[in-house]
């Protein structure tokens, strides 16, 4: 048995398998006579359908699994003409929450991508409504959420 090549040594090892199941199932080893060649064409006809049926169910899996997998959140920072840290799924999702809750301003807004560490420091740093910085807490909820935000603005709009 080739042991050396692990992928090999599995094939083998689930050949053994599956021919205990077949023996299990139906009490023969398999032989030629137990079909004529038309049978054992059939066989393999269906047992190729079924593989085709197999694939195709994970390949809707997976393009579902796609489909689900929530686009990740990134972390936007302008500076003029009014600064703003913007968490969004995307820049253009970011200019969209500028000119909604920043300043439309946003024709010749420059932004650009920023880390979620660097996003979280300026983040740290924010002062909230009652005047004081935000609680740890606080900044941990808004870098997690789902929920797309500004988390910073110029002091002067507020």
């Amino acid at each position: 048995m080739n042991e050396s090549n692990p992928i090999i040594y599995s094939v083998i090892e689930k050949l053994h398998m599956q021919q205990e199941k077949g023996l299990k199932k139906y009490g023969v080893e398999v032989d030629t006579s137990s079909h004529d060649l038309k049978g054992w064409l059939r066989h393999a006809q269906e047992e190729a359908i079924d593989f085709a049926t197999y694939l195709e169910t994970a390949i809707q899996l997976l393009e579902e699994q796609v489909k689900s997998k929530k686009e990740e959140m990134k972390f936007y920072e302008t500076h003029e003409p009014y600064y703003a840290l913007i968490k969004a799924r995307n820049i253009e999702r970011a200019m969209e929450i500028y000119n909604n809750d920043v300043a439309d301003d946003g024709d010749e807004l420059k932004i650009s991508e920023v880390t979620q560490t660097y996003a979280a420091i300026r983040h740290s740093r924010t002062v909230g409504e009652d005047g004081k910085l935000l609680s740890v807490k606080e900044v941990l909820e808004d870098m997690t959420s789902d929920n797309e935000m500004v988390l910073g603005r110029d002091g002067n709009l507020i």
